[in-house]
């Protein structure tokens, strides 16, 4: 079972109701262990801005009406799962040997978008819209 916790004034309190109602089913008087395996990992905002951001590489190839076989010679429609899955991963897996986005570390986030941006405005892509709407 998964659940996401957010730290608050030194207590871990569920972050989202369907967290809370996971953790309310736990049995009173019991001791659950919780074992975090790399505490780099990535936040939950950060998976987000990874959408986000491929979101953003969609919307302005399709506005610029520059197809992925333009950028990547690969003959699939435009959409922020083909920019994750095709362009976003590729980059993680060049940048860090990292086979899936949830092996990155926080700190690699930045180095991929970087990398994926400049590689985009090398073909031609105006890149500034998706920068703007990083943030």
């Amino acid at each position: 079972m998964k659940i996401n916790f957010i730290k608050h004034k030194g207590k871990l309190i569920p972050y989202a109701e369907d967290d809370r109602e996971k953790v309310d089913k736990f049995a009173d008087g019991a001791v659950y262990v919780c074992d975090i395996k790399n505490s780099d990992l990535r936040s939950i905002a950060q998976n987000r801005l990874i959408h986000k951001v491929c979101k953003n590489i969609s919307d302005e190839l399709q506005n610029q009406n520059i197809s992925l076989n333009a950028v990547l010679k690969h003959d699939t429609p435009v959409s922020m799962l083909a920019v994750k899955e095709l362009m976003f991963k590729s980059v993680v897996l060049s940048l860090y040997g990292k086979d899936s986005t949830t092996k990155l570390n926080k700190d690699e986030l930045n180095l991929v978008f970087d990398t994926l941006i400049m590689a985009l405005g090398s073909k031609g892509l105006d890149t500034k819209n998706i920068i703007d709407k990083r943030d």
